[in-house]
């Protein structure tokens, strides 16, 4: 598929990427050999001046504008044929399909490397048994999980249920950030620290917090985020801060969009009169040799890439 906003609203989960580009003087030649096969005759610096503008107006436009999409390969076809063009995007797809082939199991197998202590799988699992005998909780997606890979867990959120229900149907540890003000409390303190919790002041750009997530992702461990910042107390959605691509663009890390609903009904779920869900989505993979052009336009680019995942999954169930 090809358009201007396919990588980054129409699939943005899509596996494999591809950015074409060309220098200037490359599209001036091109274009007007266009318009000479056509008996049009038209000079340089017109059409020039047109590209320009075509430009301007691609990538301003508010709704899908033309825009690199983070992760993806970018192909400089200013001096290369077309048949050197689609020899580069073939190897790279090649390639790219035993990446992620070499990191799945099957749906079959238990996916054994990932991290686990032990009191974690054991209360991670007895909590989702319980989750699932007592409110009916119901997971879509779990084939997205046979990823040996750590990730960045994208959720919405509704409620305060929302860590435990969302990280118990994730089937491997993760961390997650939780706002200062819980921990004031001493024993719920420890308990959420024992099950990874790491404090964040949401009315601040809190360095520290993003530091210690980034170099927990480049360590190999997962990270539950709710990049909302705070509770919708409803399933409608809001735009995630770009904290969320921040993150994930400087520790180089995959993610996971999730979406939850149910867990500000819990009362109703108990009695089976409301629906307790996670869905969780295919992986936005942001490739290894990526490189930013304009990365603080890049941080909101990949948060509304999981925002529009996570608007389709709610469609979706």
């Amino acid at each position: 598929a090809e358009g201007r906003d396919l990588g980054t609203v129409v699939f943005p989960h899509a596996q494999i990427k591809l950015f074409l580009k060309a220098d200037m003087e490359a599209r001036v030649r091109r274009r007007a050999a266009q318009l000479k096969s056509m008996g049009i005759e038209l000079e340089e610096s017109k059409i020039r001046e047109n590209i320009d503008e075509r430009d301007r107006i691609d990538s301003t436009r508010e709704i899908s504008p033309l825009l690199k999409p983070p992760g993806a390969r970018v192909i400089d076809t200013s001096n290369i044929s077309i048949d050197q063009q689609v020899q580069m995007a073939e190897e790279y797809a090649r390639r790219r399909a035993r990446e992620i082939s070499e990191s799945e199991t099957p749906g079959h197998i238990e996916n054994r490397s990932l991290f686990f202590t032990s009191y974690f799988r054991t209360s991670s699992r007895v909590l989702l048994g319980l989750f699932k005998l007592l409110f009916g909780l119901t997971v879509h997606g779990e084939e997205n999980l046979r990823n040996r890979g750590n990730f960045i867990f994208a959720s919405n959120h509704i409620s305060y249920a929302d860590p435990p229900v969302v990280g118990s149907a994730l089937n491997r540890e993760v961390w997650f950030l939780a706002k200062k003000e819980l921990f004031n409390n001493r024993f719920f303190r420890w308990l959420i620290r024992k099950y990874h919790a790491v404090p964040i002041d949401r009315d601040s750009f809190d360095r520290s917090a993003i530091r210690r997530v980034i170099t927990l992702l480049k360590s190999g461990q997962s990270v539950l985020m709710f990049p909302e910042g705070t509770r919708s107390r409803d399933d409608s959605l809001k735009m995630p801060k770009i904290g969320l691509g921040y993150i994930a663009l400087n520790s180089n890390s995959n993610i996971i969009p999730v979406f939850v609903s149910g867990t500000n009904r819990m009362g109703g779920a108990f009695l089976r009169r409301e629906k307790v869900e996670v869905s969780i989505g295919p992986p936005i993979y942001i490739d290894s040799g990526y490189e930013s052009d304009d990365r603080k336009k890049d941080y909101q680019l990949i948060s509304s890439m999981v925002f529009e995942v996570i608007r389709m999954l709610k469609n979706e169930y």
